[in-house]
C-alpha cells in the first residue's frame, strides 16, 4: 500500500465533508429533495467526525452501517456521489483533486494499477452518509475496485489498508518465495513474522486476500523475469567464461536490484520478488533461465 496525504483543496486545508456535500446537493432541481438532502447535514458531519475518529484507532469496523436517513432514501444519498462524478457539479473540483492526488496515478491499494476511479473505502452502498466523505474516497485503480466490491469489514482484522490513514511502509511485511518449476513462479504471502501486532498482522492479510493481491502481484513477477532473464543469463555466462561464479553473480546483481526497487516501495511486488530471488540458490544458480 502507497501512503497519501488527506484530501485537501489547493491551499493544503483539508477537505470538510459536510461542506462538500453542500457542494455536490447545491444544484438539485427538485426543492422537496433539496430540501430534504439540506436538512440531514448535521448527519453527515457527525458521521464524518465518526469516521475520522475511528479511522486514527483502527476502529472502522465500529462505525455504525446507514441505509436511509431521516426521510431520505438509499438511492437518493448514493445519488449525491453520482452528482459529485458530474462535470457541471460543484463538488466536481473535489473529485478531481482526490483523484490526483495519487503519487504517479499509481493505485495506492496495490501499488501497480493506474488510478481510474475513485473507491469508497467503506462503501457507499452500506454507509450513505459517508458517500461524499473526502476521507473515505481514496483513488484506486479498476482491479481494486473490482475485487473489493461492497466488502466492509466486521471485526478489527478485517479493515483494510486506508491510504490516508495506516503507517505499514516502514518496515517489510510482504513476501515472496521462488517456486521451482520448469520456470520459476512466485508466492507471494504476509510475513506473519512482521514487527507488529497480530491485530496488524490479520489486517495485511485481510488487505492482500481482499483485492486478490497475491494472485495479481505473482502475474506481475512473471513478466517481470522475462524482462530480465536475458541480462541476468550475460552476468552469469559473463562470470563463468572468466572461471568466477555465475551464481554469486546473479545474486549481486538481484541484490542491487532490490535495494533499488526497496528504496522507492519496501513492500511492492517487485521489492518483494527479488529479495525472494537473491535468498534461492536454485533461482541464482540458472532456474532463472528456464522457461
Amino acid at each position: 500500500m502507497i501512503r497519501l496525504d488527506t484530501p485537501a483543496d489547493a491551499n493544503g486545508t483539508p477537505y470538510v465533508a459536510a461542506e462538500v456535500y453542500d457542494l455536490c446537493i447545491a444544484k438539485v432541481r427538485n426543492p422537496d429533495r433539496r430540501a430534504r438532502l439540506a436538512a440531514i447535514r448535521a448527519y453527515v458531519a457527525i458521521a464524518a467526525d465518526d469516521f475520522h475518529a475511528k479511522a486514527t484507532q483502527a476502529n472502522l469496523h465500529l462505525v455504525a452501517r446507514t441505509a436511509e436517513v431521516a426521510n431520505v432514501s438509499k438511492s437518493e444519498l448514493v445519488g449525491v456521489y453520482e452528482r459529485m462524478t458530474q462535470e457541471n457539479n460543484d463538488g466536481r473540483p473535489v473529485y478531481d483533486r482526490i483523484m490526483i492526488g495519487a503519487t504517479g496515478e499509481r493505485c495506492p491499494l496495490c501499488g501497480m494499477g493506474q488510478v481510474k476511479t475513485l473507491d469508497h473505502h467503506l462503501p457507499q452502498s452500506h454507509y450513505t452518509l459517508l458517500c461524499v466523505n473526502p476521507r473515505n474516497l481514496v483513488p484506486a485503480c479498476r482491479d481494486c475496485q473490482s475485487e473489493k466490491k461492497a466488502d466492509y469489514p466486521k471485526t478489527r482484522g478485517t479493515q483494510t489498508l486506508h491510504p490516508y490513514y495506516d503507517h505499514y511502509q516502514n518496515d517489510i511485511w510482504l513476501r515472496a518465495e521462488v517456486i521451482q518449476g520448469q520456470s520459476a513462479t512466485f508466492r507471494y504471502f504476509v510475513d506473519q513474522g512482521a514487527p507488529f501486532h497480530h491485530n496488524d498482522i490479520e489486517r495485511l492479510t485481510e488487505h492482500v486476500k481482499v483485492f486478490g493481491l497475491a494472485g495479481r502481484f505473482s502475474v506481475r513477477a512473471a513478466e517481470e523475469l522475462q524482462d530480465i532473464r536475458q541480462g541476468l543469463r550475460k552476468v552469469f555466462d559473463a562470470a563463468q567464461a572468466i572461471g568466477a561464479a555465475g551464481a554469486t553473480e546473479v545474486r549481486s546483481e538481484l541484490e542491487a536490484r532490490t535495494v533499488s526497487s526497496e528504496a522507492n516501495l519496501k513492500n511492492s511486488w517487485r521489492s518483494a520478488m527479488y529479495r525472494a530471488s537473491m535468498v534461492s540458490d536454485w533461482f541464482c544458480d540458472g532456474g532463472f533461465a528456464q522457461t
